[in-house]
């Protein structure tokens, strides 16, 4: 499956963090105003075992299930068929099954003004 969407606005250097426990992690928090937008989460699995990987939107309350699924051992998953549209103040929070055997890399888009909304 693939989507095309069109977001206007500056794409990020990605942001990576190695899921080192087995607690929620935050990951990448909405920087811009107008608002960011995730078009693509890598998740490695760096070990022989599969782990099971929770992706979460924080919204400043409650942590909404967005994904999850086993990561195969020593393998990748990239999820690039749902963005996230996030305002100012959410962010975006993974969890592990395994610590110290899954990293994240998260791809955003900066919303420009008059971009994309949602």
């Amino acid at each position: 499956m693939s989507v095309n969407i069109n977001a206007f606005g500056a794409l990020e250097q990605p942001t990576s963090v190695r899921l080192t426990t087995t607690n929620i992690t935050d990951i990448y928090p909405a920087r811009s105003p107008n608002g960011d937008t995730c078009v693509a989460i890598t998740l490695a699995n760096e070990t022989a075992a599969a782990v099971i990987v929770r992706i979460d939107r924080f919204d400043g309350t409650t942590n909404w299930n967005t994904w999850r699924k086993s990561v195969p051992g020593d393998d990748t998953l990239i999820l690039s068929d749902f963005p996230i549209k996030l305002r100012l103040g959410q962010t975006i929070r993974a969890t592990a099954a395994s610590a110290n055997a899954i990293t994240v890399n998260v791809d955003v888009i900066l919303d420009a003004p008059g971009g994309t909304r949602g």
